[in-house]
């Protein structure tokens, strides 16, 4: 049984550009043009209609944010205030700066402290990617109010392939092909959407490492991550066959086996990934599924980012039917 949140949650969308983040055609990914306006406002005025929602933290470039969205034509539409944090050089600070801003005056001195209270050590924050235009008020939601945070300190969230499917191309039009990381239960892809509690998050120093070599289908971040795992004394018989079997399922899914008896096998089941990542990252981890898929199309490289600028409307306009049969409703009215 899930736990919904008692209280909307403060929200940190990421927006930085300097080291690790990646440019598209000479432009920072969220400020990229997207039906007129930077792809970041896109991420923002989905953030600020969703009803799990609380506090709006933005971290990147400080002054050209707040250019921009002093700009008119914004869907941005004010509902909640948007707070801009000056980033850092790497995501693990702009991570930090964005949650010491929603801390305020009870914000430790540091990332490293120890002497907290339990209000700040158990302080939940969702964070969002800044480069994911078609995320939804309607996915934060789903994903906020599918994670119990009763029992789990780290909220992945995650999209199937079955979902992802729709944004697929088909009939000469352009689209995005994901690429998946396999378990027996499952074919996902991270949803750029992270619910966690900094402080319970014991492997947060790794974050800018990880997100370096986060891209596993090159085989040379996959040798990168075994050689992170060795120096960082993860190495155990458990983490070894986990990683080999995500590697496993990788070849057969690239070679059509993944369904053969000989490999069936041999792919891991959810609960025994959860067990090694939390190991690993020293917290309660978990993954949760989100059913609308806009959240996983980020502006990953110039390939999506020409497909999300060709199906952009169609795209939204989908969304926004899956959020309809669901039920979701929109925020209407302003807020503080």
């Amino acid at each position: 049984m899930t736990t919904i949140a008692p209280r909307p949650l403060d929200v940190v969308v990421v927006a930085g550009d300097r080291h690790g983040s990646r440019t598209v055609r000479g432009v920072g990914k969220p400020f990229l043009p997207l039906a007129g306006v930077p792809v970041l406002h896109h991420v923002l005025a989905a953030v600020e209609e969703a009803h799990a929602t609380a506090r709006i933290f933005v971290v990147g470039d400080q002054a050209r944010i707040e250019r921009s969205l002093a700009a008119s034509g914004s869907p941005v539409r004010g509902l909640r205030r948007i707070n801009v944090v000056e980033q850092g050089t790497t995501l693990y600070e702009n991570a930090w700066f964005g949650f010491r801003a929603a801390l305020g005056p009870d914000a430790p001195p540091s990332s490293e402290s120890e002497d907290l209270t339990p209000e700040v050590r158990d302080k939940p924050i969702l964070y969002v990617a800044g480069d994911a235009p078609l995320v939804t008020a309607a996915e934060i939601d789903e994903m906020v109010a599918g994670s119990d945070l009763a029992r789990f300190d780290y909220c992945l969230g995650v999209t199937s392939e079955a979902t992802l499917t729709a944004f697929y191309p088909r009939d000469g039009q352009a689209g995005i092909r994901m690429t998946y990381w396999e378990i027996r239960d499952l074919s996902w892809r991270q949803a750029n959407l992270n619910l966690v509690r900094p402080f319970r998050f014991g492997g947060r120093h790794s974050m800018n490492r990880l997100y370096e070599i986060r891209h596993q289908r090159d085989w040379r971040n996959a040798m990168k991550f075994c050689l992170w795992l060795w120096r960082n004394h993860h190495v155990s018989g458990r983490t070894v066959t986990a990683f080999a079997s995500l590697q496993v399922a990788r070849v057969a899914r690239r070679l059509e086996l993944l369904r053969s008896p000989l490999i069936r096998p041999l792919l891991l089941d959810y609960a025994k990934m959860a067990d090694v990542v939390s190991a690993g990252m020293q917290t309660r981890f978990t993954m949760v599924e989100t059913h609308y898929g806009g959240a996983a199309l980020d502006v990953d490289d110039a390939d999506a980012y020409d497909a999300i600028t060709a199906n952009f409307d169609v795209w939204r306009a989908y969304l926004a039917r899956l959020a309809a049969e669901r039920g979701a409703a929109p925020l209407a009215s302003a807020a503080s």
